[in-house]
Formats: C-alpha cells, structure tokens, sequence
C-alpha cells in the first residue's frame, strides 16, 4: 500500500515544501514518510493512496482509517482512493489504509 499524494487545505504537499513555521512539511516522499508533525492551523487534510496489485486495479477495494479519531474502518473502491479529514483535534492519528483484491483477500 501506498500513500501517493497529501493535501493540507486543498494544496497537494511536495518535497520540500515548508509549512507557516518555515518548517520542511516532507523532506523525503510520503511513501516513504512514516510520520509529520503538523500546526494545529493544518487541519485539513486528504491522503490519496493506491494499493500494489498485480491484478486488475479497478477490482480493488480499499479501507482506511485515522486511529484516533475513527473506529470503523472507512470502504471505498478504486475509483475514490482518497480520504479528507477536517477540523482535526490538535493530536496523534495513525492514518491506515488497506486493500482488497477481486477475490476479497484483504493486505496486511
């Protein structure tokens, strides 16, 4: 599983980017990345991420869930691979996203 793209308030997060303390948002790739620390301002968010599949990509099913925050896992399919979160409390999540294949056989 990968997370391929990160939007704080709508504005898709490169490499490099610094936030309003003039700190570097992500200095390597989000899929790389295991953690960010983030303003309380930078509460808005979306991950947009796709699973390592060798089948048919629009047979997979995704679930995800910010630990913290959500229970329940979240289902979507392949063609909305992206969760938004707003007005997040000022805390730690553990944002968590897994994939289904067309048989149903869930990643780890």
């Amino acid at each position: 599983m990968n997370l391929i793209k990160l939007k704080i308030a709508n504005k898709e997060i490169s490499v490099g980017d610094e936030d309003d303390r003039g700190e570097v948002i992500l200095s390597k790739p989000l899929s790389e990345t295991s953690s960010l620390d983030l303003t309380y301002r930078e509460n808005y968010l979306s991950f947009e991420f796709i699973g390592i599949h060798t089948g048919e990509l629009t047979k997979v099913t995704y679930a995800y869930k910010l630990e913290g925050l959500e229970d329940d896992w979240i289902y979507t399919d392949s063609k909305e691979r992206v969760a938004h979160y707003t007005n997040l409390p000022s805390r730690q999540f553990t944002f968590k996203v897994k994939a289904a294949n067309s048989s149903g056989v869930w990643s780890r």
